[in-house]
């Protein structure tokens, strides 16, 4: 399932998830695996937005090669693995007969990297649940060569403040634009990681409407989800809540 975060007037608290895409996994079909699925998806909503610079966000367990297949336009973060490999960012071109370096010497692990004085740690202030939070961040570029090859990308490690080493959060970001929010407070920018699973708006897929079972899951949840979306979008941009809602409170007993 894909989805477009969007903000509302009527829900002013946080973002609502709007699904808009959707596809059908099955066990043991060559070539069509979840993240080429996931894949798909945002290829397809890349391709109806133009150049439009698109942020996907997506949990560790789409943090493979697959991901390299996506447009230019596309910025991927995600979680790091704790045991990525991780190396530093390309050296310029010798001038020497050969093939030019695409990745500069390994770097040590990332609890390793944590505690380095080298790391610089500051505090800063992110936003999340709806509630600010003081958290320390370290971030640095470099290249995960196993996932995204020799593109560069930005590593950020978040831990409470006062912790006496490792970190509680790795995240890995392709956006190289994208910036930490400061010490004096801000929301989070492209690059900060967000949660959805709270979202107001989803439901269960548990929750279908009862039709023939091999076309339930393929074609009525999917439309059902669409349908949804449609109908929030439109109330968006043509409702009026704050007249709706006394009315309605002024007709029940």
């Amino acid at each position: 399932m894909l989805g477009v975060p969007a903000h509302l007037p009527s829900v002013p608290q946080r973002a609502v998830c709007l699904p808009v895409l959707a596809r059908l996994w099955r066990p043991r079909q060559p070539g069509r695996t979840k993240l080429t699925l996931a894949c798909e998806l945002v290829g397809l909503a890349a391709a109806r937005v133009g150049d439009r610079p698109v942020q996907l966000v997506a949990d560790a367990a789409y943090d493979v090669r697959a991901l390299r297949q996506l447009p230019a336009h596309v910025t991927v973060t995600t979680r790091l693995r704790c045991d990525a490999a991780l190396y530093e960012l390309a050296p310029p071109p010798t001038g020497r007969r050969g093939r030019p370096r695409t990745k500069g010497d390994r770097l040590p692990e990332l609890i390793v990297l944590a505690a380095l004085t080298r790391v610089r740690w500051r505090q800063a202030t992110v936003v999340g649940d709806g509630q600010r939070h003081t958290v320390e961040l370290a971030v640095w570029r470099c290249v995960w060569y196993g996932v995204f090859g020799a593109r560069p990308v930005q590593v950020v490690l978040v831990r409470t403040p006062g912790a006496p080493d490792g970190d509680d959060l790795a995240l890995v970001a392709t956006d190289l634009a994208a910036t930490p929010p400061s010490s004096s407070g801000g929301t989070p920018t492209a690059g900060a990681w967000r949660s959805w699973s709270k979202t107001p708006g989803r439901r269960p897929a548990s929750a279908r409407p009862a039709t023939a079972p091999a076309a339930r899951p393929g074609r009525t949840v999917p439309f059902g989800r669409c349908c949804v979306s449609l109908v929030v979008v439109w109330y968006a941009s043509n409702g009026q809540p704050a007249v709706h809602v006394a009315a309605r409170r002024a007709r029940p007993p």
